[in-house]
Formats: structure tokens, C-alpha cells, sequence
């Protein structure tokens, strides 16, 4: 999980013939989900493996340029790309079940991944997912796989069992100081393996927001002035200044509509005010502002 952005998925029990309305099920609102079901082949299972990635729609995840590049045969995998550089990440998302492969099989084979990608990209790589290579003790996993990160100059950073008595979900990283806080947890019994938390340093776009708005400098004053004449605003008015004031309304809105129609659009957030200023000087800031326009308008 990355800053409570991103959660990483193996195992779903999704397979290729899936609905892909069952496949995006898994989101809840805000968030999006990327899947890699588990192909469907003659004399293979028919139930189990799958991986996937559910993060919040401010992030930027996307599946990675390189992953129809790789089909391996050891394990399955997910391959993302994941923020903005220049703190992007390739996130190798994995689950290997212990009868697809041997540990050494695996293991060679995960090397060539990551050397490829490391050829390819200037990200930092996160190895991350159910890989079954449990080791000689509580602490570590296979000697095989932890070689072959150190070969790589990555860190796997899971160092507590994280099912049973086993490393077999691991967390590796070649930028470890972009990875940090990991934790393994059992997240309220919801599955045989414990949880592996983390934070991750990861840019994210400036987040957007929707607006609507009229182009009032379109009017043409004169236009609309003959058109608030010809209304029943002065042709039969309310007798009532309530009623009035809704007439006016409902008058000026309509004619507006017509020569000034509102538009909405997309924009980015404004950078926030320096979080030294007071509420007082922000808002004797924005005066200003609309002083300084008015005077140069005069």
C-alpha cells in the first residue's frame, strides 16, 4: 500500500473469464482497479491466482509500456507504472504458487525481468507480492531470491514472518529510501497471509476540480438591456417585492442563458496560500488584489 493510495493484490480468484463489471467491483468510490486475471488454459486450474491493483484516481497508475514484453512461465505478473517522475516507480506486482515453478526456476527468471526493465527505465523497481519462497528461518526468505536482489542492489524490506512462520510476501526496492515505514500486520484475520504496509515517496499530479461559468464579456450590454425591456418585467411585473425579486431572477437567468450560456470545464487547483499566512492576511491579500484591478481599470 502506498500512502493509503495504492493497494496491491494477490491472489483475487480472478480468472480471464471474468465479467469485467465483477473485475471493477473491487474499487470503492473515488478509487479505480487494474487486473491481471489468471488465464484460463486447457488442464489448468480453473480457480485461484490473479493479481491486481486498486488506488485512488489521484494517483497516477498505469499499466507499464513493457508488460506485453514479459509472459512468464514461473509466476504471474502484474507490471504498473506508478506517480510522476521524478519519483516514479515500476512496481512488479507477483504471485507464484509453489507448483507452477521451482525456487531456482523463479528466481532466474524474475532476474531477467528486473535486468530488462533496469535497461529500460530510470524508475526506481519495487518487487512486491506473494512469492512462496519461504527461507531457513523466521526473518528471511530463500537464499535464491534475497541473492538475487542483492544482485540488483535492491532491499527487501520485510523482515517478519508474513504467513505462519515464513518470509513469503516480500516488499523489495532498489531506492530503499524511497521506500520506508514497512510494517507487517493481520489486518483483522481477513486472510491466511498478514498485510505489508508501507510508505512510498511518490509525485502526484496537483488534483483538479470542476467549475461552471458564464462568459459575461460576450454580452452585449445593449442587447441585453433591450431584452429586460421587452420582458414581463416591465410588461406585466409582480405586484409584491417578493414575487419581484423572483421574477427578476427567473427574467435575468433566461436571458443570460440565451446570450452567455454556462459552461463548465476542468482546471487544476490553485498552489496553496504560504501556510505562514493568517486568515486576516489572506483575505486583506485578496482585497487588495480586487483594489489594485479596480484602480487600473478606472
Amino acid at each position: 500500500m502506498i500512502s493509503k493510495l495504492l493497494l496491491l493484490l494477490s491472489e483475487t480468484w480472478y480468472t480471464s473469464d471474468t465479467p469485467t463489471a465483477v473485475l471493477n467491483d473491487i474499487a470503492p468510490p473515488g478509487y479505480a482497479a487494474l487486473n491481471v486475471p489468471r488465464p484460463l488454459v486447457a488442464g489448468g486450474p480453473t480457480r485461484g491466482g490473479g493479481v491486481a491493483a486498486v488506488y485512488r484516481e489521484s494517483l497516477v497508475v498505469r499499466r507499464h509500456p513493457l508488460a506485453d514484453d514479459f509472459n512468464p512461465v514461473t509466476f504471474e505478473l502484474q507490471l504498473l507504472r506508478v506517480g510522476l517522475p521524478p519519483s516514479s516507480h515500476v512496481v512488479v506486482n507477483i504471485y507464484r504458487p509453489q507448483w507452477m515453478s521451482t525456487v531456482s526456476a523463479f528466481v532466474n527468471e524474475l532476474a531477467d525481468v528486473i535486468a530488462a526493465l533496469a535497461a529500460g527505465s530510470s524508475d526506481n523497481i519495487i518487487v512486491c507480492g506473494d512469492l512462496n519462497c519461504p527461507g531457513v528461518d523466521v526473518l528471511h526468505p530463500d537464499d535464491k531470491l534475497t541473492d538475487v536482489f542483492d544482485s540488483f542492489g535492491m532491499s527487501q524490506l520485510v523482515r517478519s514472518p508474513t504467513r505462519d512462520d515464513n518470509v513469503l510476501d516480500v516488499l523489495a526496492s532498489g531506492n530503499p529510501t524511497a521506500v520506508f515505514d514497512v510494517k507487517v500486520c493481520d489486518a483483522g484475520h481477513v486472510s491466511d497471509h498478514r498485510l505489508i504496509t508501507a510508505s512510498v515517496v511518490v509525485r502526484t499530479p496537483r488534483p483538479k476540480t470542476r467549475y461552471t461559468a458564464r462568459n459575461i464579456k460576450a454580452v452585449d450590454p445593449s442587447k441585453f438591456e433591450e431584452a429586460l425591456r421587452a420582458s414581463v418585467l416591465f410588461s406585466n411585473h409582480a405586484t409584491t417585492v417578493d414575487a419581484f425579486v423572483e421574477q427578476l431572477e427567473d427574467v435575468v437567468t433566461e436571458t443570460l442563458d440565451r446570450m452567455a450560456p454556462i459552461r463548465t470545464g476542468v482546471r487544476r487547483l490553485p498552489k496553496s496560500t504560504s501556510r505562514w499566512l493568517s486568515q486576516e492576511a489572506v483575505a486583506a491579500k485578496r482585497d487588495r488584489r480586487r483594489l489594485e484591478r479596480r484602480w487600473l481599470a478606472a
